[in-house]
């Protein structure tokens, strides 16, 4: 844990380097179906612009993964298979995080893909409604050009479109890692 390996469980991120392409690989797959909740809580560092952001991907397939920054004018891409994706259209050439520290949400509501930063809907999508699997954090597939570069410090997944409690769990998130410290 850590950025030098000297962190505490509980109150460290996990520190993903893509020069030594650092990821993490699942002991079994998770498949989203229907209706998801995704929390991210990262510090990105561009190296140096922000691009290439692998969050979540399948081993055996290049085509079905999370990222930010995928290409030029796009932040968050959702891709199922070769043909099926979904990107988040942006002003800028490359995609700038609203702060030094940002908890993402990225939620499916029937086919509609909600992206939100730091408590605040920054856009929403039609999206697939296929099933999304995923066996490894901070890499897409086998690709070896690029890796998450940055902190994660949560990340979790819910089954279903949270709403109700939504605002809450997010501030709850926030102030948990407010607590963590890195190293």
């Amino acid at each position: 844990l850590g950025k030098y390996g000297e962190g505490k469980d509980g109150f460290t991120p996990i520190y993903f380097n893509t020069d030594q392409s650092d990821f993490m690989s699942l002991d079994s797959a998770i498949t989203v179906t229907g209706d998801f909740t995704m929390f991210f809580y990262i510090k990105p560092i561009g190296t140096p612009l922000n691009k290439y952001f692998r969050l979540l991907g399948k081993s055996d397939d290049n085509n079905m993964f999370l990222s930010i920054a995928e290409s030029a004018n796009k932040s968050y891409k959702l891709s199922f298979d070769g043909s099926t994706s979904t990107e988040l259209a942006i002003d800028q050439t490359y995609w700038i995080p609203r702060s030094d520290k940002l908890l993402i949400t990225i939620q499916r509501s029937g086919t509609t893909l909600y992206v939100r930063e730091n408590g605040t809907q920054i856009d929403s999508v039609s999206v697939s409604a296929n099933d999304f699997t995923f066996d490894q954090v901070g890499k897409l597939g086998n690709d070896t050009s690029f890796f998450f570069n940055g902190s994660i410090y949560h990340f979790s997944v819910f089954d279903g479109y949270l709403k109700n409690n939504l605002v809450k769990i997010e501030n709850s998130i926030i102030k948990s890692i407010n607590q963590a410290k890195g190293v």
